[in-house]
């Protein structure tokens, strides 16, 4: 994305700020240009930013119950497998 990367991912978090989110988690130093995108639609209290796919599993799993739907996206590099494995692997 280069140059434009950091306004592509805020541009990401307005969009997704249109949509009935209960919460939005970022990963990242771009996931925090995803926050700020979202934040002029969504409370701070809708919106967590962790630094790693290790920490997004940690909250997540905390929160997530049973008949939640949960979106995952992000580029491969963000390791979010894991996430989707761990939330998978919940009883």
């Amino acid at each position: 994305l280069g140059e434009d990367s950091a306004s592509l991912h805020r541009a990401v978090g307005r969009q997704a700020a249109t949509v009935a989110l209960s919460l939005l988690v970022t990963i990242g130093e771009l996931g925090k240009e995803i926050a700020v995108g979202a934040a002029d639609a969504l409370s701070s209290a809708a919106i967590e930013s962790v630094p790693d796919a290790e920490a997004a599993l940690k909250l997540v799993s905390s929160l997530v119950r049973k008949g939640d739907v949960v979106l995952v996206k992000a580029s491969r590099a963000i390791g979010l497998e894991k996430v989707v494995e761990g939330l998978m692997a919940l009883e």
